[in-house]
């Protein structure tokens, strides 16, 4: 027993102090992670209209096919590897309800993980565990799991793995978590323009590296073709989503709001054109602010500009694209939570972004109303702004390939 004037400890106490000081770190990551399980668990009885209407029906569909017997035809509109899922599930004697949410939490968990594994790679000063524990608490990020029971944490995690292997030159990696990212969702496609990039400013991999990707691709997608699945089956999936949602607006504040409109047997050639403009202009923003980027930092791009040009390369599919969800912006505010974390000037976008993003999962999932068009124009705004400090200024701590002055 030792005294300390009229304070007393035990030993046994005290050591069992020294013992958590010690390991404080770990202690913080597993208090923190099962803090964050639970208020996810609270929200697990939540039915969003996306699993009334499709996430059940498909589930009630494929178990009446026999589960995995049903993977020889298309049930609902996602990706093969997430029928498949839903296939395994069939066999598991718990609610589907839960099961779906339970596999987007575990994404969860692996995003934060990476996302923090990327933050210190970036920023070796960075804390770890705020990183993890600022991604994992992201409303946005919670709620799409264990609210909405969406799926946008699988693909997303893939994407910051994929951008984690190609920062460390692990072009391997980077490319086959990429091509996994993809299985799982069509939107994984709007970092690619990306590996472009940096293949002609580093030049030191092979185009070939692409193929890697439509193999892992493929690869994801084989329990559809064992089952007899054509190897067009995941190309065809992804082909009917683009014509699901005739609407140039789905609920994410853009720039694709100031010129929506809803398709009618008068307006449909209006709608038409418009959707093949806002493609190709989107296209040609990427293409001329790559071509600014390589001006000024080509065969001298740091890691930090690559992360800046990830989130703007996804912000402006994003803000141009017609058709675009609501939770289509969660990697964005994902990768902006790390960029922030290290550079405080990204801050208020950070904030901007996710709160634009929140508003909108609010009023698909609670019916909270809200201004689109305003909420439009202040993300436009934060937008431009990005865009100018990314692309057009020039940035001395990101002059050299892993470096900064």
């Amino acid at each position: 027993m030792t005294l300390r004037g009229n304070m007393m400890i035990f030993n046994r106490e005290k050591k069992t102090l020294e013992k958590i000081s010690e390991n404080k770190d770990i202690i913080y990551f597993v208090v923190i992670s099962i803090a964050l399980l639970i208020v996810r668990l609270s929200m697990f009885r939540f039915w969003s209209g996306d699993y009334v209407q499709f996430l059940r029906p498909w589930y009630d569909k494929i178990s009446q096919l026999g589960g995995l017997s049903a993977l020889r035809k298309q049930v609902g509109n996602y990706a093969i590897p997430y029928q498949f899922f839903i296939a395994l599930c069939t066999y598991i004697p718990v609610k589907s309800l839960y099961l779906y949410k339970l596999f987007s939490v575990f994404f969860d968990y692996l995003l934060a993980f990476y996302a923090a594994k990327l933050a210190k790679l970036i920023f070796p000063k960075l804390s770890f565990l705020m990183v993890y524990s600022a991604v994992l608490a992201l409303p946005t990020v919670i709620f799409n799991s264990a609210t909405w029971a969406q799926a946008d944490s699988i693909y997303s995690a893939f994407v910051v793995i994929a951008l984690y292997e190609l920062i460390q030159r692990k072009y391997l990696f980077a490319f086959i978590f990429w091509g996994i990212a993809f299985a799982f969702k069509l939107q994984a496609v709007f970092i690619l323009p990306l590996f472009v990039l940096v293949y002609v400013v580093r030049k030191d991999f092979s185009i070939l590296y692409f193929l890697i990707s439509l193999l892992s691709f493929y690869a994801c997608n084989l329990p559809g073709f064992l089952y007899g699945r054509s190897l067009l089956a995941p190309i065809k999936v992804y082909l009917s989503q683009a014509g699901n949602y005739p609407k140039l607006d789905l609920n994410y504040p853009n720039f694709t709001v100031l010129t929506a409109i809803n398709p009618t047997p008068t307006t449909m050639a209006e709608y038409n054109m418009l959707h093949s403009f806002l493609l190709l202009f989107a296209l040609v923003v990427i293409i001329i602010g790559y071509m600014f980027v390589l001006q000024k930092f080509e065969n001298n791009m740091g890691d930090e500009k690559i992360l800046q040009l990830a989130i703007w390369t996804f912000w402006t599919c994003i803000m141009f694209m017609p058709s675009m969800h609501e939770r289509y912006g969660y990697v964005i505010d994902v990768l902006l939570v790390i960029l922030s974390a290290g550079d405080r000037r990204v801050f208020p976008i950070a904030v901007i972004s996710i709160m634009n993003s929140l508003i909108a999962y609010c009023y698909y999932l609670f019916n909270i109303p809200y201004n689109q068009y305003f909420a439009s124009y202040v993300i436009i705004a934060a937008y431009a702004i990005f865009s100018f400090y990314v692309v057009f200024s020039s940035d001395a701590r990101v002059t050299k390939i892993g470096k900064k002055k």
